[in-house]
C-alpha cells in the first residue's frame, strides 16, 4: 500500500520574525495562501487514506500541529525530541512504516510549499508510486524551472526510461546565477522540490549503507512502536542519528536514484518574496496583512498583527514586519541575508526572539 510522510519540522527562518522555532512557516496563515500544513494534507487525502498519512514534526510544535491535523488518527503525528534535518526523518519513517506494512511504498512531502492544481499532482505522485513499487529505484521528483532560480537545488537527467522518467545524472545544490543560467538553457535539469518516493525497504537498505549508525539508531526505536518503551528509546536513540539531509547522504551517492517529471506547478515560498507570487496586490503593488495603514507606499510587503496598527508612510520596495514583539524593516534587495541577521541575533544572546 502506498502512505504519505509530511516532514513539518523545519522552522522557515526565511520568513522571520514571523516564522519561529515554535511557530513555524507552515503554521502560520499567510493570507489568501492558508496554513500550509493543513493545505498538503488536504491535497493528499484524494490519493492517500487518511489512516496511511503520517507527520513528523518536533515536540514544540506538535500542540499547535494537532489543531491542523484533527483529521488524522492521533498516533500518525510522530513527534521528535529535538528537530533534526532530513536523512534521520526519512529513516525514522520508514522505519516505522515497514513495521505496520513491509511492502509499503512511502512518498515524502515538505509541508510548506504550494503545488497546483491538484489533479496534475495527484497524476505525477501516482507515477512515481508505480515506478517505486518495483523496489529498484529512490524516485524524486523534478520541477521543469520557468527562471534561473538560484534558492532552489537541480537535477540533471540523465537516460530516458519512460516518457517523462529518467535516470539522475547528478544533483546541483544552489547555483550562483551565472551557473543557473547554463542550466536552465542546456533543457536538462529540473529543480528539486524535496518530494521522493519508495520503498520503505528499498530506502532503509540505503540508509543501512551510507547511514548505518542512523539506520541502527531509527531500527530500535521502530522495533518500540506502539510499546510502552516507544517513547523513551525515542529519547534516547535519535538525537545520536546523523544530523544530515537526505539529499546528502543519500540521493547524491546512490546509483539507483530516477526522476520523474511533474506535471504540476510548484513554488516552495521560502521567502517573503515568494509572497509576490501568492498573494494579491494593491493599486500600487503593496501586499498587505494585518493591520496595516500605507500612504504613498509602493512595491512592499508590509505585514502587522491585529492588536496593534503598522503605518508607513512614503516607502518603496521594502518588507516590514511586526509580530508585536520583534520588528523587521529591510529592503526587499536584502532579504536574501536574513539567516546572517538571525546570526547575529544569537551572537547576542537574543534566541528568545529565534
Amino acid at each position: 500500500m502506498t502512505y504519505a510522510v509530511i516532514m513539518a519540522g523545519g522552522s522557515g527562518t526565511r520568513y522571520w520574525p514571523k516564522s519561529r522555532k515554535s511557530l513555524p512557516k507552515h503554521l502560520i496563515q499567510f493570507g489568501e495562501m492558508g496554513v500550509l500544513l493543513e493545505r498538503t494534507v488536504e491535497r493528499l487525502a484524494p490519493f492517500f487514506p487518511k489512516e496511511r498519512i503520517f507527520v513528523i514534526t518536533t515536540r514544540e510544535q506538535e500542540a499547535i500541529c494537532r489543531k491542523y491535523l484533527a483529521m488524522l488518527p492521533p498516533d500518525n503525528l510522530i513527534c521528535e525530541p529535538l528537530g533534526m534535518d532530513s536523512a534521520p526523518c526519512v529513516a525514522l519513517s520508514a522505519a516505522i512504516i515497514s513495521r505496520i506494512d513491509p511492502d509499503a511504498v512511502i512518498s515524502m512531502f515538505p509541508a510548506d510549499h504550494l503545488i497546483y492544481p491538484e489533479d496534475a499532482f495527484l497524476r505525477t505522485i501516482s507515477r512515481a508510486c508505480e515506478h517505486a513499487k518495483s523496489g529498484k529505484y529512490l524516485v524524486t521528483l523534478g520541477i521543469n524551472p520557468d527562471r534561473p532560480a538560484i534558492e532552489y537545488g537541480y537535477i540533471g537527467r540523465g537516460f530516458l526510461l519512460d516518457p517523462g522518467v529518467f535516470t539522475v545524472r547528478e544533483f546541483r545544490e544552489k547555483p550562483t546565477a551565472a551557473i543557473a543560467e547554463k542550466l536552465i538553457s542546456s533543457g536538462e535539469y529540473y529543480w528539486n522540490c524535496g518530494i521522493f518516493t519508495w520503498r520503505a525497504s528499498k530506502i532503509l537498505s540505503e540508509i543501512a549503507r551510507f547511514l548505518p549508525n542512523t539506520h541502527e539508531r531509527v531500527m530500535r526505536i521502530a522495533d518500540n512502536w506502539g510499546k510502552p518503551e516507544f517513547a523513551s528509546t525515542f529519547a534516547n536513540e535519535y538525537p545520536s542519528a546523523d544530523k544530515i539531509s537526505i539529499d546528502y547522504a543519500v540521493m547524491e551517492k546512490t546509483s539507483d536514484a530516477i526522476v520523474v517529471q511533474a506535471e504540476f506547478t510548484w513554488d516552495d515560498v521560502g521567502t517573503w518574496l515568494s509572497l509576490q507570487r501568492h498573494c494579491s496586490q494593491d493599486v500600487n503593488g503593496n501586499i498587505i496583512i494585518g493591520n496595516v495603514s500605507a500612504l504613498d507606499a509602493s512595491n512592499s510587503i508590509i505585514s502587522g498583527e491585529t492588536d496593534r496598527l503598522v503605518a508607513v508612510l512614503g516607502v518603496k520596495d521594502m518588507i516590514i514586519v511586526d509580530t508585536g514583539d520583534a520588528l523587521l524593516v529591510m529592503p526587499k534587495s536584502e532579504s536574501h541575508r536574513i539567516k546572517e541577521l538571525l546570526e547575529k541575533l544569537k551572537k547576542e544572546g537574543l534566541q528568545r526572539y529565534l
